[in-house]
């Protein structure tokens, strides 16, 4: 799938500024990551902490702990927006949506895109969106034990590459368990930084929606992650692991150098 909604320039070797990772923390799943020249923006949260929003179709509630570090109007112009799934207000907000709308395109689910219209492109498990010298792979993703699609919905991940080599590649994962499909990954991609969806929902003798830190590490090193970044583990009710808890499995399991923790509103070069 190829839609020129928008051209980097390519024409030259882009300078080390442009090869180099940035990482600006909103908070909860939700970061500006920018690269070659482009801006990224990872599942938009944005709405004030407090408010508590009814989970679709399985009857619970959610509460929203934390705000977000800066608010749309402060975010500047977006390119792409990585939207895992839109059904779930801890990935997509009431602000969020408002955040998608000066986008230049988003790129999701094939559900999300016809709920959400507009600009939003939806792609399928190694459908591909290009532009200029970025490619966008959709990626496998699930939301919970298998057959959850009709409570929870579908998910997916996202690969981003430089068909020039401009930059290294990198992934982010969505809300998804560990499950054998997410080993494709590594037969197609070179991935050398992950920004994993953490938090593991739901307890320890329950069913979970999300990895847990024992999950995120086995997939870095099954899929040789040189950098791990993660996401989604704080600012809301129901997760069920925090940044402690993960922390001290990474460092268990011998990865904590491989980590990089963001700071809430702060710019981090990544490589």
């Amino acid at each position: 799938m190829i839609n020129p909604d928008f051209k980097p320039d390519t024409a030259k070797p882009a300078p080390q500024s442009h090869r180099q990772l940035k990482v600006t923390y909103i908070g909860g799943p939700t970061a500006i990551i920018e690269i070659s020249g482009v801006r990224f923006l990872t599942d938009p949260t944005f709405d004030a902490p407090g408010q508590t929003y009814l989970i679709p179709r399985v009857g619970a509630h959610t509460k929203k702990l934390v705000g977000p570090a800066l608010s749309v109007s402060e975010i500047g112009a977006i390119d792409l927006v990585l939207l895992s799934h839109d059904e779930h207000a801890d990935n997509l907000d009431h602000s969020g949506k408002q955040a998608l709308l000066s986008a230049k395109v988003v790129l999701t689910t094939l559900g999300a895109a016809e709920r959400l219209r507009g600009n939003a492109r939806g792609l399928r498990p190694f459908e591909s969106y290009e532009s200029g010298d970025i490619k966008v792979t959709a990626t496998p993703a699930r939301h919970g034990p298998e057959g959850c699609e009709p409570m929870l919905g579908h998910v997916i991940g996202f690969v981003v590459e430089s068909k020039s080599g401009a930059f290294d590649t990198f992934y982010l994962s969505g809300d998804t368990v560990y499950y054998d499909d997410l080993l494709q990954i590594k037969d197609r991609f070179e991935v050398k930084t992950a920004f994993l969806h953490l938090g593991r929902v739901g307890g320890p003798s329950e069913p979970h929606f999300t990895m847990g830190a024992e999950e995120a590490s086995r997939l870095a090193e099954l899929l040789e992650f040189q950098t791990v970044v993660p996401l989604h583990y704080e600012d809301w009710a129901h997760f069920s692991e925090d940044r402690e808890h993960a922390a001290a499995v990474f460092e268990a399991r011998k990865l904590a150098h491989r980590v990089q923790w963001l700071v809430r509103g702060v710019t981090t070069s990544l490589g």
